[in-house]
């Protein structure tokens, strides 16, 4: 509590003690004691005047002095109840976690913190492209970015992902995907160098797979059963499981299929071996060694060998037919060559071999209505068929004693009316003329002539609609008349013609296409985002019309890149050789690769700060 002392002059005032806002008051009592001391002394020394004592009036009370500390105590509790308020209020403002970025809708401006969230939160649904897209933001990112550290932990915990999805690709056997999901761990991820070596293991050991693989189908086909079972053995030493369990346990099963269908040819061949080789095997019996032959497994290599022996015995069986087509026996020919099945590999020449028997058979009588049967029959024989010279010795023996003039003379008539549908008309009937024949040769000119006539009706009419499709300039009527000139082959009328059409449509829909990528690949420069602007770029696949420009496009903003990444180590490396420090200053400005902007410019730093280093050395020797 703070003292009072008296004055002489009655008044009252504060201690020393009192606290500075206080002590203001003391002056003013201090003036009031002068004043009424001095008051005093002037009325004794005056005469007192004979007057009756008047006794004085009680002065009015003073105010209290704990008003206004009472009001002073309430405004600093006021002030420090504010100040105690704005603290708690920045407490939980700084407390309050900043709300996730939308990543559906983030802008290009977007910090690399909000970037980082997004693709963290991304790659957490384990997908590749979402993996690709997180380590793809980080990769680039140099040590003295400010989220660098966090960037790398997580790029390991993703690279880890990645790895794990290609070891699970390489158990099932596709190394080339594994290879591909590997790949793209970059060079600044620390698990770079395990990707790298897991690659190299995974490519060679796939190799020695192959050839193992290799090397037992070749002996499967050779039924070397002994040296198959040697590469089974070598198999289990590869270390993908996809080798040591599934192609170890298929190859087993496939090795033994082959015995189980080598022994049953085996078997079959015995029906015929003894009969075959007196040249004695009846019919019957080559037939019956012929159907079985055909049921042997088609996913086998025996099979191979069982079609070599179809071939041989069908072979037989057509000999023996053809000899009794020599003798006019068209019955026991026909029933011979019925015998050949279809499973044989000259099922289609035996088909051949009874159209002949049948046309001989019809013609034998030189009747015209037989010639024709004859002639219809022996036409029916397809040229790709070993008989089919002889059918048409035969036909053409027959042609001659019937006239086609009448054919040629209708065809001629259809083809005046010079419409595509006629022309197709007059072209079939032309072609049913046989060969060799004397009016064959005036019909295929003609045919010739109407074939080019035709082509260049239709082509004058897809060419028109496709130019006025074109002439839109959108790019679905462009696609639409590329589509329908494309029909115009370039040999046929009008190709020529054709072909600039589709060179200059072509290049007006790859504009259409990629004009919009360049122009946002240059948005993203504009902005500064000069990798965002490269990805973009690179869109454009090599070969398009705007690729060229793109590519010029892509060097500046990489040129730009690589000098925005390597300044700040230039400077640094400056400011320490600034400081003496040359050797952290060539530690640091030798990060610069080669082929880099300031490489150049990095190297004759390092050579001034060695020569420097060297010079200060000796110095301080």
């Amino acid at each position: 509590m703070t003292k009072k002392k008296s004055h002489p002059s009655g008044a009252k005032v504060e201690d020393a003690s009192l606290p500075p806002r206080s002590k203001p008051h003391v002056p003013q009592a201090t003036v009031q004691g002068k004043s009424r001391r001095s008051a005093t002394k002037v009325a004794k020394s005056q005469p007192k005047p004979n007057v009756k004592k008047v006794v004085p009036k009680k002065t009015a009370k003073r105010p209290s002095r704990w008003l206004p500390r009472l009001l002073w105590s309430f405004l600093w509790l006021t002030v420090a109840g504010m100040v105690g308020s704005m603290g708690v209020a920045s407490v939980l403002w700084l407390a309050k976690l900043p709300p996730l970025p939308n990543c559906d809708r983030l802008s290009s401006l977007a910090s690399d913190r909000e970037r980082l969230d997004c693709v963290q939160a991304a790659a957490k649904s384990g997908k590749l492209e979402h993996l690709e897209m997180a380590i793809g933001l980080i990769k680039t990112w140099p040590d003295n970015h400010p989220l660098y550290g966090e960037g790398q932990q997580l790029m390991r915990e993703w690279s880890r992902t990645l790895l794990e999805m290609a070891n699970q690709k390489v158990d099932e056997g596709n190394v080339k995907v594994a290879v591909e999901i590997a790949s793209k761990i970059p060079l600044a991820s620390p698990l770079y160098p395990d990707a790298q070596s897991q690659i190299a293991d995974w490519q060679q050991d796939w190799l020695r797979g192959e050839r193992i693989i290799k090397k037992f189908h070749q002996a499967l086909k050779v039924q070397n059963w002994q040296q198959a079972s040697a590469q089974l053995q070598a198999l289990p030493l590869l270390n993908a499981n996809y080798w040591r369990q599934e192609q170890l346990d298929e190859l087993r099963r496939r090795m033994q299929l082959e015995k189980q269908t080598w022994n049953k040819l085996k078997n079959i061949r015995q029906l015929v071996e003894g009969a075959e080789s007196q040249n004695a095997a009846t019919p019957e019996q080559l037939a019956k060694a012929i159907a079985q032959a055909a049921q042997i497994n088609s996913k086998t290599y025996v099979r191979d060998v069982a079609q070599a022996d179809q071939n041989r015995w069908s072979r037989i069986l057509l000999q023996i037919a053809s000899d009794r087509l020599l003798k006019k026996d068209f019955t026991g020919a026909e029933a011979i060559a019925l015998k050949i099945p279809v499973s044989s590999p000259i099922y289609q020449e035996g088909r051949d071999w009874i159209l002949l028997v049948r046309a001989q058979a019809a013609a034998k009588n030189n009747a015209l209505p037989a010639l024709l049967d004859g002639l219809t029959i022996a036409r029916r024989v397809k040229p790709e068929s070993p008989i089919y010279e002889q059918a048409q010795i035969m036909a053409a023996g027959w042609q001659s004693q019937v006239q086609d003039w009448w054919q040629w003379e209708l065809a001629s008539t259809i083809a005046q009316i010079d419409q595509p549908w006629a022309l197709e008309m007059a072209i079939n009937q032309a072609e049913q003329i046989a060969a060799n024949r004397p009016q064959r040769d005036l019909a295929d000119s003609a045919i010739a002539n109407w074939q080019l006539t035709k082509q260049q009706v239709e082509n004058r009419l897809i060419l028109a609609q496709a130019q006025k499709l074109a002439a839109t300039g959108k790019i679905t009527n462009l696609k639409a008349a590329l589509f329908q000139v494309s029909q115009i082959l370039p040999d046929q009328p009008l190709g020529g013609e054709s072909q600039q059409a589709i060179a200059e449509w072509s290049r007006q829909i790859q504009i259409l296409e990629d004009q919009p990528t360049l122009d946002l690949a240059r948005t993203f420069a504009q902005k500064n985002n000069l990798s965002s602007a490269i990805q973009t770029a690179q869109q454009i696949r090599p070969g398009r019309v705007l690729r060229g420009e793109a590519e010029e496009a892509i060097i500046t903003w990489t040129l730009q890149l690589q000098i925005a990444e390597d300044k700040p180590l230039l400077e640094a490396a400056n400011a320490l050789a600034t400081q003496g420090r040359f050797s952290l200053a060539i530690q640091t400005v030798a990060q610069i690769k080669p082929n880099r902007p300031l490489y150049d410019e990095a190297k004759e730093a390092i050579a001034r700060w060695t020569a420097q280093s060297g010079v200060k050395s000796l110095r301080s020797n």
